[in-house]
């Protein structure tokens, strides 16, 4: 199973005068050094990969091993809205009209106070203590004067007589502020409520001006009790209120961003943006159908509901299946993705095989032996110079150079004129050509598009500045301006160049073939591959695995995760060890037990021969493996490690290749099923018995719907499924299934 294809220890060359879209995927993986296969024998197929969104769905898989599917938009929290939303209209209705009569009795109403007769009042007395011995009149005298203590008495006996008319009030002398508060709480503990007050401002100011209730300082009073309630409840369980603080909720989006999402939704519910509002697991492809989790802190089910009713709201996406949790998701709370791939325009690379025999060959082996765990192209970035190279330049602290590179673009974005060039990515080319020609950033920061984060953050910087550069760029801080970048970002650029070494050297090593050898890397611990086949993998943070196309970039299965994460505060704890000759030919380890580290200060070589590859390939570069300690901390890399294999989980796939016409539409996706489910039961059909509501299997279209909705040319489709656990590029399993038949669609120039 060794690799026919000699590694690539230099790098391949591309014209970078010329767009990526340009070359084939074959010289692009090249570049980057994708080179080998576990199965090089093995024949493929071709296939069209990407060409509808729908072609490349993506489904999250929970912590908990579920994989998550929209069931559901949320009526069941809009319909608890709406009946919440009557209940309060009736109530006000209710208060107008008892206003409404208060206003015509007070209107009807001439005569002064009437006070009760002696025997009324002995009766009251009877009921409540009106005499001056009074404790709580003695205690508003004491506060507010013995004039309003003897007009409370007196308001009190007409409240509860019946018998008050003009609605007297009494004004009393200036309060001292921290004596207001017990004034209130006197009157209305002397009064039971029956008695309001309010302080003044402006002339009046800390005056009190008491009188009678009407009811609505009782309601306002209530409802502050009510709130308070719910802080003190866990969120008021009982009246109505969540019973946590997060609300899970799903997003089924086509064709956006997950970080576009991400901006937009605080502002749609009518927030302010916080920074720590909503959260997620997983960032998701953009050019696809994802399904992938989110979390929301002290919003609403209903209101996030309500934006699957806004035409101009998440345009392309929709919200779903909510839920109430104690805690938040953090990037990494997932434990893999499952893809359900449609290729299209499909053909046997071996003349004298069927397409079904070559599918069901290269799908069987690879469920058994895996793929290499190559990073994937969308590692190393879209605008020409690879964002590998910039990491090279930030090691070697040529601060110009990592930002010229940054900076960098396809001249021939220029040269077009039509619309085959998107808008943005023709006024960034537009942006970095004139600062890389002129300097001047000023009319650069004006033309960069505000979705080009890290170009616009390094023009900003050097504007507010305001430092001149002369007519060779220099006297520019370009150290500041890098750092006015995202960290996030910069280290993007800084794990590129540790991922372009870690695959020129797997590649070396399964040239060698799949048998472990002396030297080579196994996790210190219990960590072979039969060892490690738990259940559910702990929870990890993918804070350092984000790329920035937005690409499905998730860890290895469960038997990798320990060697997956490129955090160093995790990392430090993991530690790989050197096999010896006796346990390299012992048959406890196999190739999928082998490990290689990226390059770094904290982590160990393989004891073979392999190190004179890490060598190679650094040296040409100007970098020594065995100096990546820099006086800079965040260019400092400790390294981290990563299995030479990778697997599907659980070992299984499946897949089935079937007719087509046209560009039509081959699998469902969440939202078709949810809609078809919808009608089914508005037409009082329901739901079969047994049924959860989304197949886990492939659900299509049946043949009949397909020859009377689509007319043209009848071709051969082929529909894989299968998950990954993080860390594991989807792209890289097509990869060895189909060898060099993957036909990256092109919808529009500068688009691979």
């Amino acid at each position: 199973m060794a690799s026919p294809l000699p590694p690539p220890t230099k790098r391949v060359k591309l014209d970078v005068s010329s767009h990526k879209s340009s070359f084939s995927q074959r010289e692009l993986e090249l570049a980057v050094g994708i080179a080998g296969y576990v199965h090089p024998d093995l024949p493929g197929w071709q296939g069209v990969f990407k060409q509808r969104y729908a072609d490349f769905l993506v489904n999250e898989i929970g912590l908990d091993g579920k994989v998550a599917h929209l069931t559901d938009f949320g009526e069941g929290f809009l319909r608890q809205r709406e009946k919440k939303k009557k209940v309060e209209e009736e109530e006000e209705e209710v208060k107008k009209e008892q206003k409404k009569v208060e206003v015509e009795v007070e209107a009807e109403s001439s005569a002064p106070m009437v006070v009760e007769d002696a025997k009324g009042k002995a009766e009251k007395a009877e009921e409540q203590d009106l005499s001056p011995e009074n404790p709580k009149l003695q205690s508003i005298a004491r506060l507010a004067g013995p004039e309003t203590a003897e007009f409370c008495s007196t308001l009190l006996a007409s409240i509860n007589g019946g018998a008050i008319g003009s609605r007297p009030e009494h004004l009393t002398k200036s309060v001292d502020r921290e004596e207001r508060g017990l004034v209130h709480a006197a009157i209305r503990e002397f009064s039971s409520g029956k008695i309001d007050s309010v302080t003044l401002s402006g002339d009046q100011e800390g005056c009190i001006r008491i009188y009678a209730s009407t009811g609505q300082s009782d309601m306002r009073q209530r409802k502050r009790g009510n709130r308070a309630g719910r802080r003190r409840n866990k969120a008021g369980r009982g009246n109505g209120e969540p019973a946590a603080d997060y609300c899970h909720f799903l997003v089924y989006k086509v064709n956006r961003d997950t970080m576009d999402v991400m901006g937009i939704l605080p502002h749609l519910i009518g927030g302010t943006g916080g920074k720590n509002l909503f959260s997620l697991a997983g960032n998701k492809d953009k050019r696809a159908v994802t399904v992938s989790w989110f979390s929301a802190y002290k919003v609403r089910a209903e209101r996030l509901a309500q934006l699957n009713q806004k035409e101009d709201g998440l345009r392309g996406c929709h919200v779903g299946n909510f839920c109430y949790k104690e805690i938040g998701l953090g990037l990494g709370d997932l434990y893999g993705n499952e893809f359900v791939i449609t290729l299209r325009d499909c053909v046997s690379s071996d003349s004298g095989k069927t397409l079904e025999e070559v599918v069901g060959a290269a799908m069987q082996r690879v469920k058994e032996t895996g793929f290499i765990n190559y990073f994937g192209l969308q590692r190393f970035g879209t605008h020409g110079v690879g964002t590998w190279e910039v990491g090279v330049d930030m090691l070697k602290g040529n601060w110009r150079a990592t930002v010229e590179k940054i900076l960098s673009y396809d001249p021939a974005i220029l040269e077009r004129d039509d619309d085959s060039v998107p808008s943005e990515e023709k006024s960034r080319a537009q942006a970095c050509h004139v600062f890389l020609t002129t300097y001047d950033y000023q009319k650069a920061v004006e033309l960069i598009p505000r979705r080009s984060n890290a170009e616009r953050a390094i023009l900003t910087s050097f504007r507010d500045r305001g430092i001149e550069a002369n007519e060779h760029g220099g006297r520019l801080d370009y150290m500041a301006a890098l750092q006015a970048v995202p960290r996030k970002m910069r280290t993007i650029y800084l794990h590129a160049f540790q991922s372009y070494v870690w695959n020129y050297v797997v590649t070396e090593r399964i040239a060698w073939g799949t048998k472990v050898l002396p030297g080579d890397l196994v996790m210190a611990g219990p960590t072979t591959a039969a060892e490690n086949n738990v259940p559910n993998p702990a929870p990890t943070n993918d804070a350092q695995e984000i790329d920035q196309d937005g690409e499905v970039i998730i860890r290895a299965p469960v038997d990798e995760t320990v060697v997956a994460n490129a955090v160093p505060e995790e990392e430090k704890f993991k530690r790989a060890r050197p096999l010896s000759k006796e346990e390299a030919e012992s048959g406890k380890y196999t190739i999928k037990d082998i490990v290689l580290p990226t390059p770094g200060w904290d982590i160990i070589y393989p004891q073979n021969a392999l190190m004179d590859v890490y060598n190679r390939v650094m040296k040409e570069h100007g970098l020594d493996p065995l100096n990546m300690k820099r006086s800079h901390r965040e260019t400092s890399l400790p390294g981290s490690y990563r299995h030479v294999i990778s697997t599907f989980i659980n070992g299984e796939a499946s897949y089935e290749v079937r007719k087509y016409r046209g560009e039509e539409q081959i699998v469902k996706t969440d939202l078709e099923v949810l809609k078809e489910k919808e009608a089914a039961a508005a037409e009082g059909v329901g739901k079969k018995d047994g049924d959860d509501g989304v197949s886990m299997e492939i659900d299509v279209q049946s043949e009949e719907s397909t020859m009377v909705a689509v007319e043209g040319e009848e071709k051969t489709a082929v529909v894989l499924r299968f998950q990954l656990g993080t860390s594991t590029y989807a792209t890289m399993a097509l990869r060895e299934l189909m060898k060099d038949g993957v036909k990256v669609f092109v919808p529009e120039f500068g688009r691979t």
